[in-house]
């Protein structure tokens, strides 16, 4: 299976209205491919980016106050996830958040005007983006589910959903998005708090 084949399915598995292979063709034809290295910032806060960016290899991060004593991993994307800074895609404003490379990224870019676009021009496109916007909302839901609980609770739940970032995303992200220090997180991966 090629890469792009992969990457289409991906992009139909987690939802209920597939789009069908010409939609899809024509959606990927007006993506550019885009390499970043570990640690290159692919949104800045404070800057405005209207894109829509479909990870197609590596890890990403989003963070808040990324820099700061304070800063605060809200999520992780693994391949085939989108991303994009909601406020600068909508509204053309400043992004509130960072989008970081936490490895080497090949990610697959869409200007905001081409999403327009082709949701003006089929219906069908409209449905499967409404759909996978729903989808990424619902998930940051369910991590506000599996991250209750106190620091092992958390940690093990992150073991069991995403064992892909558990073991390929430095400590000090990890541990900032399970709100707790680096080195609590060090004390769990301890063999003694294994399961």
């Amino acid at each position: 299976m090629t890469t792009i084949e992969k990457l289409k399915q991906i992009l139909n598995e987690p939802v209920t209205y597939k789009l069908p292979e010409t939609e899809m063709d024509l959606f990927l034809s007006k993506m550019t491919v885009q390499h970043f290295s570990t640690d290159e910032d692919i949104i800045l806060e404070g800057t405005v980016n209207r894109n829509l960016y479909i990870l197609q290899e590596g890890i990403i991060r989003g963070v808040f106050d990324k820099g700061e004593e304070k800063e605060t991993t809200i999520y992780f994307g693994v391949e085939g996830d989108y991303f994009l800074s909601m406020n600068s895609f909508l509204d053309g404003e400043p992004s509130f958040i960072t989008v970081q490379a936490c490895s080497d990224c090949t990610v697959l870019v869409i200007t905001h005007d081409c999403i327009q676009q082709l949701t003006r021009e089929s219906t069908v496109f409209s449905n499967w983006i409404l759909e996978n916007s729903l989808r990424q909302i619902m998930a940051l839901e369910m991590k506000r589910k599996f991250l209750k609980g106190d620091a092992l609770t958390k940690y093990r739940a992150l073991i069991d959903r995403r064992p892909d970032i558990m073991f390929n995303v430095p400590l000090k992200y990890i541990a900032s998005y399970l709100g707790i220090t680096q080195q609590s997180l060090s004390r769990l991966r301890s063999s003694k708090y294994k399961k």
